[in-house]
């Protein structure tokens, strides 16, 4: 199932073109097994919808940029990825994972605790490989639409979120409270069936110039029947 946003009021994506994207039974339906953040991850997938992959890959709005993330593994995606098409970033678990696969040649994206920003630190190095704090989050006025740094295919670093959406020490999808759930949870209820043809169409439909980051919520898990 498919939510479409054609233009975010959130903070961060306000500005951007955003999508939600949910199983039809599970809202978790098209998130990965293997993730650690995951509530439901035995009615998750451990499989691929790669008629989506493709449509996501595929949906850059006209003469825009488009971005997402994902929990897969990079194995299940990355020869799926096109030059000029969408940005897929790996959300690794920690730095240790994100590192391997930066150095594999994949964009990658991790998360860290609150506390580990105390120096007011903005970068850091780690066995070679530069990390950079998202900028959002020390310019509250910066948007994704203004700073793009997700939609790069071809980064020189690894991007790091602080946890949000959860408690320091009590780590959840950040998806699954707060407004993102209410969108989410609308998804699940009345998005769209067809949601690699919609998917499509919606970037078609996009005005020239427009960011669109992809399932703020979900996955491009295939959901099982």
């Amino acid at each position: 199932m498919l939510k479409t946003v054609a233009l975010s009021k959130a903070n961060k994506t306000a500005g951007c073109a955003v999508t939600y994207r949910a199983g039809a039974v599970e809202r978790f339906g098209t998130c990965p097994k293997t993730c650690e953040l995951n509530p439901c991850a035995d009615k998750s997938t451990n499989k691929i919808d790669l008629k989506y992959l493709r449509a996501l890959i595929e949906a850059v709005p006209p003469k825009g940029k488009a971005f997402t993330y994902t929990h897969f593994a990079p194995h299940y995606w990355r020869k799926e990825l096109k030059a000029g098409g969408t940005t897929v970033n790996y959300s690794a678990r920690d730095e240790k994972t994100a590192i391997k696969y930066f150095k594999q040649g994949v964009q990658c994206v991790t998360v860290v605790n609150p506390d580990h920003w105390e120096n007011n630190k903005k970068s850091y190095k780690r066995e070679g490989v530069q990390f950079v704090r998202c900028p959002q989050e020390r310019y509250k006025n910066l948007t994704c639409g203004v700073c793009k740094l997700c939609a790069h295919p071809d980064r020189n670093h690894v991007i790091v979120f602080t946890q949000h959406g959860c408690a320091k020490d009590n780590p959840k999808c950040y998806a699954d409270n707060g407004r993102t759930l209410i969108h989410w949870n609308a998804t699940n209820k009345k998005g769209a069936d067809n949601d690699a043809q919609a998917l499509r169409d919606f970037a078609e439909s996009l005005p020239i110039g427009t960011v669109l980051r992809h399932h703020v919520a979900g996955d491009i898990g295939l959901e099982l029947q």
